[in-house]
């Protein structure tokens, strides 16, 4: 437990506390706080308007408190009520409605801004609602609401949860002398009523000429000794259907006689008997020999006294008796009936209802106290409530509200059944869902576009820099003008680089810079995945690039890019590859488990093949015929198969029908320089612009990669890149490096272009490089490039 004062410091209280509650009315805490070591931090300073969370973390707003002196110490009673009544109450609707609401819109106008969330765990007809709101306090709203949709609310954390009954059907008994003394049972006949009438569907003010008109008589009125007894008469324009008017006269019959039956409850949790667990609105079996009584109650009202350590010192309960009394009318007390004038309560940032749940679950798994039992599986129960608890045994996984006698949330081979539930993300072939099915403000599902489909080739990034670019930066999509797509980045800074001002930058961008850019930024220390929706404004292929940013100043500090997604719609997805990749990285594998066995042809295991000799020659194939080696006079051919060829001193020179050697490329003599000059062993420039073309290679495509070997260095230190292109515009990157290293100490950079499957064209690739500081020379020198089929 903690109180909170006015400024939001928390302190931890030990205190004596009380938690009263009706169903759908009234709740309150009341609190002794004495003086002591860990009270005496606020306990002078405490005073009306502070906030206390009880023991189900519930948090309350003190309305009244009283400081009195005990010996030598100070001891300070406290009232509070729920901070969710007091906010609701200190708010209004100022706006009128008219009109026929579904539940979920006139609990979204309650809810707004409060920083409560709702759940509708039950459905709930539309309403016709005439002047709701009206300047009246949400408070007020609220409780004509559960009376108007006939619905029933429990409290947990900053969310409430509305039911058409609230509790459990328990197997829990109280009994005279075993665990209940003082049964008291009142029956209030004061507003008894065996017959009432109804009449509906009229204009305002022309209840003479009401088109609905019906009745309803109770059994009861047939007892000599009791008869007719007419209730006040229901009139209600609004209604125009006949099973809503027979439902609101028969509640009002019914459930006129007022009995209600009181009682304390004894703590027998200590000696193994799992009661004084019940909570509001369950459903529970009360018996006093002594007056008659035995039937199945419901609890209505409940009073519990514990200590700080949750140990209970007293429990009084209040039961109404089914079915007379189904349910008691929602008697929220203002506020304004409590105190004149309230404060206004300062609230809390809202949190969604995800995020309530996670919080609940959390506290409530990490600071259980449980007794596993061993029997019909492993038992996990509660030893504060002995009616939660869980089952696991090799039918599946259950829990249990009431003592093991049902499991409404369970997991079988059959399926799951789960009654409420907060869930981050659902993937689903078929997903149904109900006609009551609700959705927040705003959203609409049918405006939802979700394409999940990567565009972004090479996508699975993994890169750590302290660079002001990266080597990724060549990562392209192609997108179509008028189309809606989200972008998705994963990454993170690290400390020294938020000391140092910067942050990681993500453009995606057309070659001009000028028909569209988005751009996304990332300053968290741990992995972060930002996402945002554009609309392309042209059509064409399009650059991502990353930064660490901004270029100026110290860079000790580092940036990691580890994934970035491309969509259509306008929803982000998690990452996934693209099928290009995919497909890419299944034919590697598949060529490496084919290349293990097929380098060694001398394999004595069995083969799946079939051997056909004929007019074609000696044909060995699989057993599809889709690969196979075929000998004749003319010579051989392999189809989609390994001709592994090894030398006899053990080199293999051919692998999987690819030569084993790399196809040198020469670079045009002089140099094809544009912007840069040759400085002994190395190119320079000092442009700063991506211009600047320090040689340019042409061959023809007999092999899948390029890969260069180059040496890069900074003649100041300042930032300097080379990068490959595939023509003299800089549109698309190949590949790319930069470093700060100085002349006399080069980086060495691996550079690989996958230029696909090698088909004999000519081909080229432009080499280039950049300064951040045109003061600065960049120096590159290629020291090999080469073809090859191999990684």
């Amino acid at each position: 437990m903690f109180v909170r004062n006015l400024t939001g410091d928390e302190f931890p209280v030990q205190a004596t506390i009380t938690n009263e509650s009706e169903l759908n009315g009234n709740r309150s805490l009341s609190a002794v706080i004495h003086a002591n070591k860990v009270n005496n931090l606020f306990i002078n300073n405490l005073s009306e308007m502070w906030e206390i969370s009880d023991l189900d973390e519930v948090v309350h707003k003190i309305i009244f408190a009283r400081k009195k002196g005990e010996g030598n110490k100070q001891t300070i009673d406290i009232k509070a009520i729920p901070l969710f009544f007091d906010i609701l109450d200190s708010n209004r609707i100022y706006e009128e409605y008219n009109e026929s609401m579904t539940a979920n819109q006139a609990f979204d106008l309650i809810f707004a801004g409060t920083g409560f969330n709702f759940v509708l765990v039950d459905s709930f007809l539309a309403v016709q609602w005439e002047g709701f709101g009206k300047g009246e306090t949400k408070l007020s709203s609220f409780k004509r609401a559960l009376n108007r949709y006939r619905a029933e609310f429990r409290l947990s954390g900053n969310t409430v949860y509305l039911h058409t009954q609230i509790g459990r059907d328990t197997s829990i008994m109280y009994r005279h002398k075993l665990n209940a003394s003082n049964i008291v049972m009142e029956m209030d006949a004061s507003a008894f009523w065996t017959h009432a009438k109804g009449f509906g569907d009229y204009d305002e003010g022309d209840e003479k000429n009401a088109k609905l008109k019906r009745e309803y008589t109770s059994p009861l009125a047939q007892i000599p000794g009791i008869g007719m007894r007419h209730a006040p008469p229901i009139y209600d324009g609004r209604v125009k259907d006949a099973s809503t008017m027979d439902a609101a006269l028969k509640d009002l019959v019914d459930n006129s006689l007022k009995i209600s039956v009181s009682a304390d409850i004894h703590d027998l949790t200590k000696q193994g008997y799992p009661i004084a667990q019940s909570e509001l609105g369950d459903r529970v079996f009360l018996i006093d020999e002594r007056i008659g009584l035995n039937d199945e109650v419901r609890v209505v009202e409940q009073s519990i006294t514990r200590n700080w350590r949750g140990e209970i010192l007293d429990i009084a309960l209040t039961f109404g008796t089914e079915p007379l009394v189904k349910r008691h009318q929602s008697d929220l007390q203002t506020a304004i009936d409590r105190i004149n004038e309230l404060i206004e309560g300062r609230g809390k940032l809202p949190f969604n209802a995800l995020d309530d749940w996670v919080i609940i679950t959390t506290k409530a798994l990490l600071s259980a106290q449980t007794e596993l039992i061993f029997g019909n599986g492993i038992i996990g129960q509660s030893k504060i409530d002995p009616n939660r608890l869980t089952l696991l045994n090799s039918e599946g996984f259950g829990i249990s509200k009431d003592g093991g006698n049902t499991f409404v949330e369970a997991i079988t081979a059959d399926g799951f059944n789960l009654s409420a539930g907060a869930i981050g993300q659902l993937d689903a072939n078929n997903i149904r869902i109900g006609a009551g099915s609700t959705f927040e403000n705003g959203y609409d599902p049918s405006k939802i576009e979700v394409g999940g489909r990567n565009l972004v080739p090479y996508s699975k990034i993994g890169e750590t820099s302290s660079a002001y670019g990266f080597g990724h930066r060549q990562l392209t999509v192609d997108l179509i003008e008028g189309e809606t797509y989200t972008i998705t980045v994963n990454g993170r800074v690290d400390q020294q680089a938020l000391n140092d001002g910067k942050w990681l930058e993500i453009y995606l961008w057309e070659p001009t810079w000028v028909k569209g850019v988005k751009t996304l930024s990332i300053t968290s220390t741990t992995d972060t995945t930002v996402s945002a929706q554009w609309v392309a404004t042209w059509t064409g292929r399009y650059n991502i690039t990353f930064y660490l940013y901004p270029s100026e100043g110290s860079r000790l500090g580092k940036a990691t890019v580890n994934w970035v997604k491309v969509e259509k719609g306008n929803k982000a997805t998690d990452w996934t590859p693209a099928p290009e990749d995919v497909e890419a990285d299944a034919t590697a594998k598949a060529n490496a488990a084919g290349q293990a066995v097929r380098e060694d042809l001398r394999l004595t295991a069995p083969l799946p093949t079939s051997l056909d000799l004929g007019q074609h020659g000696v044909r060995a194939s699989n057993p599809d015929g889709t690969r196979y080696l075929q000998l004749d006079y003319r010579g051989g051919y392999v189809k989609k198969g390994a001709f592994t060829v090894e030398r006899d001193d053990g080199f293999i020179t051919m692998i999987d029908g690819k030569l084993n050697q790399a196809y040198d490329i020469f670079g045009s003599d002089p140099p094809f320089v544009i912007d840069a000059r040759v400085n002994g062993r190395y190119f320079q420039m000092n442009d700063g612009v991506w211009s600047s073309i320090c040689q340019v290679y042409t061959f023809e495509r007999k092999a899948r990669y390029v890969k260069l070997q180059i040496f890069l260095a900074s003649e100041t230190g300042a930032l300097v890149y080379f990068f490959v292109t595939p023509t003299s515009n800089q549109d698309v990157w190949l590949a790319s490096a930069s470093t700060n290293a100085i002349v006399g100490s080069p980086s060495e950079h691996w550079l690989t272009l996958d230029l696909g499957v090698p088909d004999g064209s000519e081909y080229a690739i432009y080499c280039k490089m950049q300064t951040t500081d045109i003061n600065c020379f960049a120096q590159s020198r290629v020291v090999r490039i080469k073809q090859t089929d191999f990684l």
